[in-house]
């Protein structure tokens, strides 16, 4: 408990300065996201409260101050996750956090940086990589059971979660956003991983009104969770396109991921993602569909495919409660062909 408390104590005191620097601008936020899951992965149910999927939730500081160089801000952000399920029957679940549990406090984007309209923003420290940033936009279930990178499987969820090398959230990385041009930015970012090869990625993403639409590479280096057909470490990568589009109270979003070893961690294996969503809101109620496919391009094994099913209900401006069906159908190569279900109620509130 004293680590938790200190954990807390430091960000408050690296907080304290920005708050009371007349020059900078800067916000202490949160989010509580609860729910209550009933998943069957064909051979047991586990039934939770708080959830065995990613919840996101979190605290954090965020902060810039502008400096006396052009137009540059320093920026900074200093973000901790809040793990409250302690529920670890179910270990079929792909964590969104890491491989094992992280106990109550764990690392989110936390990172130090320069920001200018003209030249773009670099940071360093923890950092979303491009890669998983596309696929935040386009998922209307993310962070719930029904995610399409948790048991879902239609989005990788080494490239979309965890926090650590060669994961969503990369650690020991620089991060460059260019600056706005014509609506697209290009977007690199590169792990220096101390333990194995470097990590990298490049992405280039567009919004122009009512759409936006993405291309990204992520490239795995050895010792970085790919192997080859006997076993060795290798490098691996992936890419995917896709986008996003509004047109009153319908949306319409997709991806599709090909995968280079870095998705299937096997550099002689293939196994490519398809992820689509739709959603319809009607006042401060929205009902979303999502569909997806993991599949199997090399060996003849069977697909894996997977729906959700859900209605969302805005409370109030940051709350909103939820409750959704989902269904996995297991391929050669998924929960041994078994099928999977997963029912979520929940509750999120920001502040």
């Amino acid at each position: 408990m004293n680590k938790k408390l200190l954990t807390i104590a430091v960000v408050t005191a690296m907080a304290t300065p920005m708050l009371a620097n007349a020059e900078a601008k800067s916000a202490v936020y949160a989010k509580v996201h609860v729910a209550g899951e009933i998943i069957d992965d064909g051979n047991d149910t586990s039934y939770s409260i708080a959830g065995n999927s990613s919840k996101a939730s979190n605290v954090g500081v965020k902060g810039e101050i502008d400096t006396n160089l052009m137009d540059l801000k320093a920026i900074a952000q200093i973000e901790i996750g809040l793990d409250q399920d302690s529920n670890t029957e179910y270990t079929g679940q792909v964590s969104a956090k890491s491989g094992s549990k992280a106990g109550l406090l764990y690392q989110r984007d936390s990172w130090v940086g320069l920001s200018s309209k003209s030249m773009g923003t670099v940071r360093m420290g923890t950092i979303k990589t491009s890669y998983k940033q596309s696929g935040t936009m386009i998922d209307p279930l993310y962070t719930t059971a029904l995610e399409g990178r948790g048991f879902n499987q239609t989005m990788s969820s080494q490239l979309h979660g965890g926090t650590g090398n060669g994961r969503g959230r990369s650690t020991h990385t620089v991060r460059y956003d260019s600056p706005d041009m014509g609506g697209a930015k290009v977007i690199a970012n590169y792990n220096a991983n101390p333990t194995a090869e470097d990590n990298m990625g490049l992405g280039v993403h567009w919004k122009g009104g009512p759409a936006a639409a993405f291309l990204d590479f992520q490239l795995l280096g050895e010792g970085n969770g790919v192997t080859d057909k006997n076993g060795k470490a290798d490098t691996g990568n992936a890419v995917k396109v896709g986008g996003k589009y509004t047109a009153g109270d319908i949306m319409v979003s997709g991806q599709y991921e090909i995968d280079g070893g870095a998705i299937s961690g096997n550099s002689d294996g293939s196994n490519d993602r398809l992820f689509l969503a739709g959603e319809y809101t009607m006042g401060a109620t929205s009902f979303v569909a999502t569909f997806g496919m993991a599949m199997e391009t090399d060996d003849g094994e069977d697909d894996n495919t997977a729906f959700g099913l859900a209605v969302k209900q805005k409370l109030a401006k940051k709350v909103t409660g939820y409750a959704g069906w989902g269904m996995a159908t297991g391929g050669d190569g998924y929960n041994g062909g078994e099928d999977m279900t997963a029912f979520a109620v929940g509750l999120v509130a920001g502040f």
